[in-house]
């Protein structure tokens, strides 16, 4: 039961991440909680390694468990989630420029940042199997680091940048 439900609630926020712009026009205060939302998400995923809903399904289901929720195997599956991605890097591009929070440098290092997330540390990333190679673990290992501490300092940035606009 409370998988159906947490499974739900993953699927919810993954349709209102990648479609929020093209269902809401330009709100300074959604647009910002959207943006920090995204940034949170990064942090988390930098942290966990994986969504932190899907990191509950890993720690306390069997992988079996969440092949059966989601066949992450089959190629629709990875075919979706490449479009949704693609959508979604275009949402938060949308949303940070239509209310101008944050600078286009750093618009576009969050996008690398979150792509790096698709490409390396998904277990069904692009490249992800090319983790076990030394120099792609003391790459990762780095990375993790720099992004993790990117979206801290863009967190920070883009409250400094915006707080006459928040107080208002």
């Amino acid at each position: 039961m409370i998988e159906n439900m947490i499974g739900f609630i993953h699927i919810v926020q993954v349709l209102f991440i990648t479609f929020y712009p093209f269902i809401i026009s330009k709100n300074f205060l959604g647009d910002f909680l959207y943006l920090c939302f995204i940034i949170c998400i990064n942090i988390l995923w930098c942290y966990f390694g994986t969504c932190p809903i899907t990191y509950y399904f890993y720690k306390y289901k069997k992988e079996s468990d969440i092949d059966f929720f989601i066949n992450t195997k089959s190629n629709l599956y990875l075919l979706l989630t490449t479009i949704l991605e693609i959508i979604t890097l275009l949402s938060i591009y949308i949303v940070s420029i239509r209310s101008n929070l944050i600078n286009v440098a750093a618009l576009y290092i969050l996008l690398i940042t979150k792509e790096y997330y698709s490409l390396f540390i998904k277990k069904d990333g692009l490249l992800f199997k090319y983790q076990n190679n030394k120099v792609m673990r003391f790459f990762h290992f780095y990375f993790v680091k720099f992004c993790f501490a990117f979206n801290i300092l863009l967190l920070i940035y883009m409250f400094y940048k915006n707080k006459n606009r928040l107080i208002k």
